[in-house]
């Protein structure tokens, strides 16, 4: 019952943190000017969100339960939309870097499945 009622609590507060995310980045585009950078700016919020999300998570979880498992999830997922958000950012600001926005990519999957087989 506690598993279910903490289950409950993460998924409402995520529910209204979307909704601000999304007023955020709707208001930073429009003050930018540039409502293609609506995406990127929601992508960072996401996953800056989920990151923290998945650290507490699993700072609350035992070592083995499913809570753990959900926590690297959470991180996975969460830190893949922060990439893509900063590398639309990158790629926005100075176009025509593909090479190393895939590097930075790359880079990134190899620390994840380090750090999640570490778990």
């Amino acid at each position: 019952m506690n598993g279910e009622v903490k289950r409950a609590h993460y998924g409402n507060v995520s529910a209204g943190f979307v909704l601000i995310a999304v007023a955020i980045a709707i208001l930073l585009a429009w003050f930018l000017g540039d409502w293609v950078l609506f995406v990127p700016i929601v992508l960072i919020e996401w996953g800056g969100y989920g990151v923290v999300l998945g650290a507490v998570v699993g700072k609350s979880a035992k070592a083995s339960g499913a809570a753990h498992a959900a926590s690297g999830y959470f991180v996975l997922w969460g830190s893949l939309l922060l990439v893509i958000g900063l590398m639309w950012f990158a790629n926005d600001l100075y176009p025509g870097n593909l090479p190393i926005l895939a590097a930075v990519f790359i880079v990134w999957l190899a620390i994840m499945i380090i750090a999640l087989a570490r778990k």
